[in-house]
């Protein structure tokens, strides 16, 4: 065997440089590449298929409203971005042990599908706190929450010696200086403590940034001991930027309810696929009901329960988070920013909106690394009612690259740059914001339509797929 065809029964480190085009082995392989993107373009691009996800994001908003009338969730969901998908899948490529026989035939190991072409999010509103439950885990959550309850009163009647009116701005507060610089740092120190206390271990960059701000505190109050009597706290200390008792003690508030939240609309959400009959005509189930739950706990606090969902399509991806939860993965610690390969270069704004050339280059490079957003709700005009609002160009794009931590760098940077490109949008943008509304009717009148009929059809004749169901074999 030569060296070449030696090379091919190795593991594919870069199929680029591995597999020149130009031989036998790269050029099945690039074909390969472009068969499966051909399919994701097309999974990008249909609208009947859009259509079908439409109808399960509405049909799963439906059923959680029917069954657990005030405990309420939105969901925001898309489809993924072409450069993502391109990216994932090249990553995928360059993974994957590929192998040729004797007879050149290519053959492709340990590479998964993309799940995530299309995704979703589940995010539980803000609900009315639940005191007690039969179920032992769920309890144990809920005892381990009341056990921080005192702390939490302390702590919020803290606050009162240091702002006259919480219920306004905080950036007009008006402050008042009844402890001393002792106490003050005392309690900051006891919130970052019990802060810690909440925090998953797997946090680790979160907890590493509170213990350099305990270490901070330490190093004020040997300070304080150490110049005598402590006088009494002033606006320099109620307004500093790298340790903030009202931040603080917010942040702690916020996580209050994260772990029982979380676990009772992950068993809410699992317990929506039970004998649920407009579930099995949309051909949409649980993947793994034996094991259905993956944790995602990242180094920068990202929290989420991952449950993948078996469609007519394919499997997908449904992420589950609390309301504090997204809004941190989103701007806080956790933000894409944060991020190694998730930061988004920006597209420089055309100069001249006259120039159709330039207009046009910019929107296509902007669709091209750019998710289609959407995001559904129950409408409060409407009992039973879902409405789906349809992202345009301009907000896919802002969502993709505004996902930066409050006070990192690139928030104000991003700020003027869509400041700018705002006053532009209706020269560039063509398209605006939509509005779909769905019911009960609305989707059964979709079941028992051509359109959904014709699409089962397709999927049997495998002209339309989410993933591969082949054995990644050519």
């Amino acid at each position: 065997m030569n060296k070449f065809k030696e090379s091919l029964v190795n593991q594919a480190n870069g199929f680029k440089g591995l597999l020149p085009a130009t031989t036998e082995g790269g050029s099945q392989l690039e074909d390969y590449r472009q068969n499966k993107l051909n399919t994701y373009r097309q999974i990008h691009d249909n609208p009947k298929i859009h259509h079908y996800f439409h109808n399960i994001v509405a049909a799963i908003m439906m059923a959680q409203y029917e069954t657990y009338e005030f405990a309420g969730i939105n969901i925001p969901y898309r489809f993924k971005s072409p450069q993502s998908t391109k990216n994932k899948l090249d990553s995928r490529i360059r993974k994957a042990h590929i192998e040729f026989d004797k007879n050149q035939r290519m053959h492709i190991s340990d590479m998964g599908p993309i799940v995530d072409i299309f995704a979703m999010k589940v995010i539980s509103k803000r609900r009315p706190p639940v005191f007690h439950s039969t179920d032992p885990e769920i309890n144990a959550l809920i005892e381990e929450r009341k056990k921080n309850q005192g702390f939490l009163d302390q702590m919020q009647q803290f606050k009162g010696k240091l702002v006259e009116n919480e219920y306004t701005k905080p950036e007009n507060y008006v402050l008042k200086y009844e402890c001393t610089k002792l106490e003050y740092y005392e309690k900051c120190k006891e919130l970052i403590t019990r802060l810690k206390d909440l925090i998953d271990p797997r946090a680790v960059n979160v907890i590493n940034h509170y213990n350099e701000q305990l270490l901070d505190i330490d190093n004020r109050l040997e300070v304080i001991n150490a110049t005598g009597p402590s006088s009494f706290v002033d606006k320099d200390d109620l307004t500093d930027g790298s340790l903030n008792f009202f931040k603080l003690l917010e942040e702690y508030e916020s996580r209050f309810y994260d772990k029982s939240e979380l676990a009772i609309l992950t068993k809410q959400f699992l317990s929506l696929f039970e004998n649920n009959e407009v579930f099995k005509k949309l051909g949409i189930s649980i993947k793994h009901p034996e094991n259905p739950v993956e944790e995602k706990r990242t180094e920068n606090g990202y929290e989420s329960n991952f449950i993948c969902i078996d469609t007519l399509l394919g499997t997908i991806e449904c992420q589950l988070q609390t309301e504090h939860q997204f809004e941190y993965g989103n701007y806080g610690f956790a933000a894409h920013s944060k991020l190694e390969g998730k930061a988004v270069k920006l597209v420089k704004i055309p100069d001249n909106v006259e120039d159709k050339k330039l207009l046009n280059k910019f929107v296509q490079k902007v669709r091209e690394i750019s998710p289609k957003g959407y995001s559904a709700r129950m409408d409060s005009n409407e009992q039973g009612r879902v409405m789906i609002q349809k992202f345009d160009d301009y907000q896919n794009y802002k969502g993709l690259v505004s996902q930066v931590a409050k006070g990192h760098p690139l928030e104000r940077l991003l700020r003027v740059y869509f400041s700018r490109l705002y006053a532009l949008r209706h020269d560039i943008f063509k398209a605006s914001e939509k509005t779909m509304g769905f019911n009960n009717l609305d989707i059964e009148e979709y079941l028992s339509s051509k359109e959904f009929e014709d699409l089962k059809q397709k999927i049997k004749d495998e002209k339309f797929n989410i993933q591969d169901f082949e054995d990644l074999e050519q």
